[in-house]
């Protein structure tokens, strides 16, 4: 199974507090013009995407929405309705519902229990507390040491190892077959990005029926994203499921089902689209208050907290600063991009993987149209600035190749074809590069 995450942050919409004359953004006049839906439209032809969905939030509460392309083999179009994977962009749904669990208990307010011998929870709590007879790393220091925003700043210490669970394998499964694995860093040492603690947080916290009740009654309820789930068949089921396809135009099936859903809906199974996402970056654009109902959904202080740079990537373009989140899943892609002080969010949803490039430059060109009617400037060659390169760099190999010489070198011929077992990975072959087998 192949899972990707090409830009990383505890959450997907991301805002820190400002005052409302720093919001330059924050203008009712419209982005999307007939000129500039053929600017996106001929991002979406240049990138073969077949279907795309794109959303623009402002902090007032008004939104535009646009939509090119197909959602399915019949021709049957996009609308702002149109269901997607959204891939690590639900990474924010985790980190949102622990805080707002972490928040109840340092209040007295909790309706949870915690595990036997756990007396409180906070973002230090480890993880060895939670889980005492299941959380164990190779590493024991760090097995003893490694808390809740270790886990949350993918700084475990611990690689992708992406290969190292199947479909078949449940979140207890992956948890237990941690200590098995390799790490690449100590603890804290250095950013590494992992899957594989984010399914944990599932199961961390008693159970996968608690946290999902906590998403659907704290978040998607109030927010009225009544569409958004984690069940691929009920999202198939409601007739507004976005079909997907590779990078190169073939339709590929659902990624997500069975067992899957339980494995994956941490680190990326949530289902949504850009009309209710819209609702979901408005909130964090308003300190975590719905606008429509002035209720407190997110505690400002869980707010401050997920979107503190705990490792977390910020960058900034001509003196803006960005909060950019990826995600991908086979046969889908999805970019947030959020200017930290200006008031507004761009999300963009498309029906096929390896996308996140062509993603993340419609989301700068919105933001250069809008900075242009403010009379901000955003430079065109974005690719001069080294944010934008590391950016680049991390998606993809596209400005990373031109940036130096090409060094290829040829490598002896090992004969490497057989079976292997590994205590992580279980038992594997390798096949001969002339081989047919799939």
């Amino acid at each position: 199974m192949k899972f990707h995450h090409l830009i990383t942050t505890a959450t997907v919409a991301l805002i820190s507090q400002a005052t409302a004359n720093q919001h330059i953004f924050d203008v009712l006049e419209p982005v999307l013009t007939p000129d500039f839906r053929d600017i996106i439209q001929g991002i979406v032809d240049t990138h073969q995407i077949p279907g795309l969905a794109l959303a623009i939030v402002r902090k007032n509460g008004h939104s535009e929405f646009g939509t090119w392309g197909k959602k399915s083999e019949d021709g049957s179009r996009v609308t702002e309705d149109t269901l997607f994977n959204i891939g690590s962009c639900s990474k924010a749904f985790v980190a949102a519902s622990l805080g707002i669990l972490i928040e109840e208990f340092a209040q007295g307010r909790n309706t949870t229990p915690l595990p036997t011998g756990l007396s409180s929870l906070s973002w230090q709590t480890k993880l060895a507390d939670i889980l005492p007879e299941d959380w164990e790393l190779s590493d024991p220091w760090a097995s003893e040491k490694a808390n809740l925003i270790d886990i949350l700043s993918h700084v475990s210490g611990l690689p992708r190892h992406d290969l190292a669970y199947k479909r078949n394998h449940s979140t207890l499964n992956v948890t237990r077959n941690l200590r098995n694995l390799r790490p690449s860093h100590e603890l804290r040492e250095k950013f590494s990005y992992n899957n594989h603690v984010r399914m944990f947080v599932y199961i961390s916290l008693v159970n996968l029926k608690t946290i999902g009740q906590m998403y659907m009654s704290r978040i998607l309820k109030p927010l009225k994203m009544t569409q958004s789930t984690y069940s691929i068949d009920e999202a198939v089921q409601s007739g507004k499921m976005s079909e997907t396809w590779t990078p190169f135009g073939r339709r590929i099936p659902p990624w997500m089902e069975g067992l899957e859903t339980e494995l994956m809906a941490g680190p990326g199974g949530l289902i949504s689209n850009v009309k209710e996402l819209a609702s979901w970056v408005k909130l964090f654009l308003n300190n975590g208050v719905d606008l429509d109902t002035n209720v407190t959904i997110i505690p400002l202080r869980t707010l401050e907290t997920i979107t503190s740079a705990h490792r977390w990537m910020r960058f900034s373009v001509a003196g803006h600063d960005l909060i950019s989140h990826g995600g991908a899943a086979p046969g889908v892609s999805a970019d947030i991009t959020i200017p930290v002080f200006d008031g507004v969010g761009v999300v963009s949803l498309a029906n096929a993987d390896g996308k996140q490039l062509a993603l993340h430059d419609i989301n700068l060109a919105v933001l250069r149209k809008l900075a242009s009617d403010t009379n901000v400037s955003i430079p065109d060659d974005l690719s001069a600035h080294a944010s934008t390169r590391f950016l680049s760099a991390t998606w993809g190999p596209r400005h990373a190749c031109e940036e130096g010489p090409s060094a290829t070198h040829e490598l002896p011929r090992l004969d490497l074809t057989g079976a292997y077992d590994d205590d992580g990975y279980g038992t594997f072959t390798l096949c001969n590069a002339s081989s047919l087998s799939d």
